[in-house]
């Protein structure tokens, strides 16, 4: 059987995580989260996570970055990411988690992926699977992701509103938060250009707004991994894979410590033998 690689990509809040989480619980794939470089705090990755923030403020206006070298280095080191996973182990299948918005970065790393895997020997199929949603279960999903990243931080709703996103009312109350959040719908929503089904028709997309058992329903056919099981509607089953995410999170929290802790060691330590 010809090894599987997706990628999950659409607008933020519209489960890919999740999603992947559940893959790779549920049918063993591995699962290359794409918002790693964002989260290590790594001083490696810092620039390249610097400039697609800078790429992803053009295509949330819809509009092309043409200076591909604010977008290469950081899909470029996904797809390397990627790339290591399925030589190392060739009889797993791999889920990639990440908003590629853009037709034309879309086209890059699946060319990148098949050729480099081509090149190696490796017959694995590739496809992409957009998951969208519409305005307001984006605006409620992206309260609930605010609320655990806040978690991660030990940092209240009221800190990160009046510190962080510098809101100009200022914070009153989650329900204010939840309606400014539900009014600002459009920084996420604008700019991810539609897959194209005439030129790759294995691609697929569907509506995770308000159906969480037809979203894993279509994901199985997509794969063919056979019939959902029912036990996976359970909410002990649905928190075990909620809570993947969140020791993923906790674990780069850790580490950005660790790391912050060396350097500082480190730095210390050169200081002392300079002056002496």
């Amino acid at each position: 059987m010809v090894r599987q690689i997706v990628w999950l990509t659409g607008m933020s809040g519209a489960g890919k995580t999740f999603t992947g989480d559940y893959l790779c619980k549920e049918h063993g794939f591995i699962h290359v989260d794409g918002d790693a470089a964002f989260l290590s705090g790594d001083p490696k990755d810092q620039q390249m996570v610097a400039d697609v923030h800078k790429a992803f403020a053009f295509w949330l206006k819809n509009e092309e970055e043409d200076d591909k070298s604010k977008w290469t280095p950081y899909f470029d080191s996904l797809c390397k990411r990627v790339l290591t996973s399925a030589l190392e182990q060739p009889d797993k299948n791999i889920v990639i988690t990440f908003s590629n918005y853009r037709k034309s970065t879309r086209q890059y790393c699946r060319m990148s992926i098949k050729e480099s895997l081509s090149a190696a020997g490796d017959k694995s199929s590739f496809k992409y699977i957009a998951l969208t949603v519409s305005p307001t279960e984006f605006a409620r999903r992206q309260f609930h992701r605010l609320q655990k990243f806040l978690a991660t931080q030990d940092w209240t709703l009221e800190h990160y509103w009046n510190n962080i996103k510098k809101h100009p009312d200022g914070f009153k109350d989650e329900a204010t938060c939840l309606k400014a959040l539900s009014e600002d719908t459009d920084t996420g929503l604008v700019g991810f250009e539609p897959l194209d089904f005439e030129s790759f028709p294995e691609d697929s997309a569907i509506d995770t707004s308000n159906n969480h058992e037809g979203v894993l329903e279509f994901i199985h056919n997509s794969l063919s991994l056979g019939p959902v099981r029912k036990e996976v509607f359970d909410e002990d089953f649905v928190k075990q894979v909620a809570d993947i995410q969140f020791n993923r999170l906790e674990d780069s929290k850790k580490a950005l410590r660790a790391l912050q802790e060396r350097l500082s060691k480190e730095k210390t330590e050169a200081k002392t033998q300079q002056e002496s």
